[in-house]
């Protein structure tokens, strides 16, 4: 894996980062939009633009993160369960097949 890959962007810290959810096995949740301001090994806490705080489990949602101006991010929750400090030490497998 190289440096700058889309495997690094796993390893972010991502309080402070907007975030949409686009899917989630609870529909209620779908569609929140709003700035990570917490996040624990299963869960994000989610500011959304009313102020109100939500919790939401990583790995019952499909994330659009906004890692910069430039890059979105869109990820499966289940690859985004540990704490920052754990994502950096784990290793990604890619499911490209060919």
């Amino acid at each position: 894996m190289k440096p700058g890959s889309k495997y690094d962007l796993l390893r972010e810290n991502f309080i402070g980062k907007k975030v949409k959810i686009l899917e989630s096995v609870n529909k209620d949740l779908e569609k929140i939009e709003g700035e990570i301001v917490y996040e624990t090994k299963n869960t994000f806490w989610i500011r959304d633009n009313k102020g109100l705080i939500k919790k939401v489990l990583k790995s019952e949602c499909i994330f659009l993160i906004s890692i910069n101006d430039k890059t979105m991010l869109k990820v499966d929750g289940k690859y985004l369960i540990g704490t920052p400090a754990e994502r950096i030490k784990k290793k990604f497998k890619s499911t490209r097949r060919w």
